[in-house]
């Protein structure tokens, strides 16, 4: 019996060791943690209210910025598209200016029709925007990795079928054989460039006035809240849920205005507006169809 109670003697003190030393851990992991933490500015952090009636218009005092000229201090702007804006409650314009802050998480994208209706443009497929060259460029170059200029032909067919080209898989086949006369197996930029143009066929729609807005959760419940109270409002718009990495995007949205039913949105700028916050969260998982948007 001394022996036993010896060794539960002995377990007790071993308990307390372990709980002990987790203890100190902990501590510690708190410390490094609030230590992290202290190492980020904290001012202005509270949310700045803005009137639903902001959204019948966008102008330079509206609560939101265009995304590519975000920046954390110290770096340099990202060219994201005119069309892809971020609310000041998410991040002040002038913290470029300040100390590191740390990041709210990418929750809900608006999709937003400051002047109710769209412009929708008809363009022939003919004509390239320079914006669109330089995506077209970029394509390229993605696939071109020992910059020959050249690209395989196998490796056309994946990207013909990443950016939606409308035809099928043998119409496509036929045009890269149509383009490559000599057979060799590969196509340069100004072939491909040629070969794009002819697969996208028909028109692109253009939807001038309407931009895809990256807000803040609180923003967006309040905007629910107006919307389910039923709140008129001359204001047009969609709430997205924007998906955790690894999770394949939606294109429901979970809250809209009335008036939004009337002008849906071009499904493939949804999506690739939605791929550029991904990449803004720092996502890492990217097929080459969501690499070619």
């Amino acid at each position: 019996s001394v022996s036993s109670e010896t060794t539960n003697q002995q377990n007790l003190e071993t308990t307390q060791e372990q709980e002990s030393e987790v203890q100190v851990e902990q501590e510690q992991e708190a410390e490094q943690e609030q230590e992290k933490i202290g190492t980020f500015t904290r001012d202005e952090e509270e949310a700045k209210p803005w009137s639903i009636d902001e959204l019948k218009n966008y102008s330079s005092s509206s609560p939101f910025y265009p995304f590519k000229t975000f920046k954390m201090p110290k770096e340099v702007p990202i060219g994201f598209p005119d069309t892809l804006l971020l609310s000041e409650n998410y991040y002040r314009s002038h913290y470029a200016l300040d100390k590191a802050r740390r990041l709210k998480n990418t929750t809900i994208l608006m999709d937003w029709l400051p002047n109710g209706v769209p412009q929708i443009v008809d363009t022939p497929m003919n004509e390239l925007t320079n914006e669109e060259e330089a995506h077209l460029t970029r394509a390229f170059e993605l696939f071109d990795i020992d910059n020959t200029n050249q690209m395989s032909v196998d490796e056309v067919l994946r990207v013909m079928k990443a950016v939606g080209s409308n035809l099928s898989l043998e119409a496509m086949k036929d045009l890269v054989s149509e383009i490559d006369e000599d057979a060799s197996g590969f196509v340069e930029y100004e072939e491909f460039k040629t070969l794009m143009m002819k697969s996208l066929t028909g028109s692109k729609k253009t939807h001038n006035d309407r931009y895809y807005v990256l807000l803040t959760l609180e923003e967006a419940s309040t905007l629910r809240y107006l919307v389910h109270a039923g709140l008129e409002t001359s204001a047009t718009f969609a709430l997205y849920i924007l998906p955790a990495e690894g999770i394949a995007s939606t294109l429901d949205p979970y809250c809209v205005t009335p008036s939004y039913a009337n002008h849906p949105p071009d499904a493939n700028t949804l999506k690739a507006s939605i791929e550029l916050i991904r990449f803004f969260n720092g996502d890492l998982h990217f097929d080459t169809s969501q690499l070619m948007m």
